[in-house]
C-alpha cells in the first residue's frame, strides 16, 4: 500500500511539473503593465497572444 501511494505522489508531481512546463506567460515587454490594463492588453494583441474581434471583445490564447 505505502509503495502504492509512493507511485500515485510520484506521477502526480510529474504530471504537474509537466504542465508548468506549457503555461503561456506574457512576454517581458508586456509584464511591466498591470494585467488587464488597457496597455497590457494592447501589449498582449501587439505581441500576437491575443486579438480583437469586430464586436470589440478580447481573446487570448490561455
Amino acid at each position: 500500500m505505502k509503495k502504492y501511494l509512493l507511485l500515485c505522489l510520484v506521477a502526480g508531481t510529474t504530471l504537474f511539473a509537466s504542465m508548468q512546463t506549457y503555461a503561456i506567460a506574457p512576454p517581458p515587454q508586456c509584464q511591466k503593465y498591470d494585467a488587464n490594463s488597457p496597455e497590457w492588453t494592447e501589449c498582449m494583441i501587439d505581441a500576437g497572444l491575443c486579438w480583437r474581434e469586430p464586436d470589440g471583445t478580447v481573446n487570448c490564447v490561455f
